[in-house]
């Protein structure tokens, strides 16, 4: 059985139709939602992922699935470091978009 599929099992969504594509587990076994603004990884790690929405729908999509990846097979002290890291990445650059350019 594949991990998503294992997923797909374990898990259904609040409406109880099958499984719900936006919940993750992180590396510790903590379980989260992609859209959520806040992600819980382990016991002392909580990371505010809630402010990539106002880069857009499909920046902050990609923004999120990317993140999402670094804490299902990362330290969560390494994915809030990156968080942390583009959160002041974009609010001091005045591009939006993530460049050559914009470093």
């Amino acid at each position: 059985m594949t991990r998503t599929t294992e997923l797909a099992v374990a898990v259904s969504d609040k409406k109880g139709t099958g499984a719900e594509p936006n919940l993750r587990r992180s590396a510790d076994g903590y379980s989260f939602y992609l859209h959520d603004t806040h992600w819980k990884l382990n016991k002392d790690i909580n990371v505010a992922v809630g402010w990539a929405a106002q880069l857009g729908s499909s920046i902050s999509r990609s923004y999120w699935e990317v993140l999402a990846y670094y804490a299902e097979n990362h330290s969560g002290d390494h994915v809030r470091n990156m968080n942390s890291r583009a959160k002041a990445y974009f609010q001091h650059s005045s591009d939006q978009l993530f460049s050559v350019h914009s470093l």
